[in-house]
């Protein structure tokens, strides 16, 4: 049981990284900028500052609604690992409070797997929307 949920991490903790920069670069960005001939009046220019979505877009809300409970639930999963060492070092080989300090640490990491993947789902469901 212990190598499937490694594997689990594992496997979603490279779908979560974030994609590599090659689509950063944006060739229009400077023909459609002020002060080149007819800069900015042409339709992929207008167009291209209408597409932004409030919603669903890069800095749409759905976006920043999941950086900030990523970041609370890495803030969270941290205090709880703390905690769980804090519970082993306290537990003085006693079986119960060794297996408490054990299921609070699994706890933590599955709750990151899980925010990772939803971070991942809702970034590649945004994408092709």
């Amino acid at each position: 049981m212990k190598r499937f949920i490694i594997a689990l991490a594992l496997i979603f903790s490279c779908v979560a990284l974030p994609a590599a920069s090659a689509v950063a670069y944006d060739p229009l960005n400077e023909a459609c900028q002020v002060g080149g001939n007819n800069s900015g009046s042409s339709a992929v220019c207008t167009d291209k500052n209408k597409t932004a979505d409030p919603v669903s877009g890069p800095n749409g809300i759905l976006y920043k609604v999941t950086r900030i409970v990523a970041n609370v639930a890495g803030i969270a999963a941290v205090i709880m690992v703390l905690l769980s060492g804090f519970y082993f070092i306290t537990a003085n080989g006693e079986a119960s409070k060794v297996a408490s300090a054990k299921s609070a640490l699994i706890g933590a990491v599955v709750g990151v797997v899980i925010v990772l993947t939803a971070q991942a789902i809702l970034k590649f469901v945004l994408s092709k929307v």
